[in-house]
């Protein structure tokens, strides 16, 4: 069995979310502008599954959507307006408050609402730590590169490959769980498909890796997929112990500064010391 030399990681609901938190607050403006009677008297956590609920809906519609479209900020922010008017419409609403349909929009741009899981430093530390190459692949906007530096992350990937970044040429969708996205990152890093191990939370994103030879692990922290029968952690520390056989003398060589380069727009060669300096515009 070949070691495994490289980890590529999803982004959202994998290494960040928002908070519940927050999500709750969000859900109670919702359900108060609504019907602010019955609204005031609805319990925050049944709010916040009604929420859920309709979110997890609207992403099912969304599967395999052509999402290549979206590559500035202002194509981000018109696709979360669209996608929040769905959710506010499954909530019930016949006219939709735009001020609140602007604030959830915001949210979903804004690094600021988002937070880490918490063992999510720790175990990319390990890797580093045990000479492992790290990735990003992830169906992302522009506001994914702002979310990695403001949490610290970005300094911990070798290569971030991010959906509205699609490499010249690409004919096709860009975005998991189409397998050009996957074999981007095969390409890029010159890894073959047997030494890279995938962490996502969407069965379906799982699936495509698997398709080009990646081995894949679904992360369920909170047991959405019971019925899952291939492999699962709910934690991502659970994925160190499996790169234990791994040489530890191995070391990950960056590039410096003056050879950082984009090998293509979606395959970043982030050396730790110069993407912390990065700003994005």
């Amino acid at each position: 069995m070949k070691h495994l030399r490289l980890a590529l990681f999803d982004l959202g609901d994998t290494l960040v979310h928002i908070p519940s938190s927050r999500m709750e607050w969000v859900a109670r403006a919702i359900f108060c502008l609504r019907n602010p009677l019955i609204g005031s008297r609805i319990d925050s956590k049944e709010m916040l599954s009604n929420l859920q609920v309709a979110i997890q809906a609207e992403w099912k519609t969304r599967i395999g959507e052509n999402i290549n479209w979206v590559r500035t900020e202002g194509d981000e922010q018109n696709y979360w307006l669209e996608f929040y008017t769905q959710i506010l419409k499954r909530l019930g609403f016949h006219t939709i408050p735009q001020r609140l349909l602007e604030y959830l929009a915001a949210m979903q741009a804004n690094p600021e609402s988002f937070v880490c899981f918490p063992e999510v430093h720790a175990t990319l530390q390990a890797l580093r730590a045990a000479g492992i190459e790290l990735g990003i692949i992830s169906n992302a906007f522009p506001s994914a590169l702002k979310i990695l530096m403001h949490h610290n992350l970005l300094h911990y990937f070798k290569y971030t490959l991010l959906s509205y970044e699609p490499p010249h040429g690409t004919d096709g969708i860009y975005a998991k769980p189409n397998p050009s996205i996957y074999q981007h990152a095969i390409d890029c890093s010159k890894v073959i498909a047997e030494e890279i191990l995938f962490v996502d939370d969407r069965p379906l994103f799982v699936d495509g890796a698997e398709l080009v030879g990646i081995r894949s692990i679904l992360i369920d922290r909170t047991n959405q997929h019971p019925d899952w029968n291939k492999e699962k952690i709910s934690d991502l520390r659970e994925i160190v112990p499996i790169f234990k056989n791994l040489p530890p003398s191995r070391e990950i060589v960056y590039a410096d500064e003056a050879q950082c380069c984009i090998l293509w727009p979606s395959c970043r060669l982030n050396p730790p010391q110069f993407a912390l300096n990065t700003t994005v515009v």
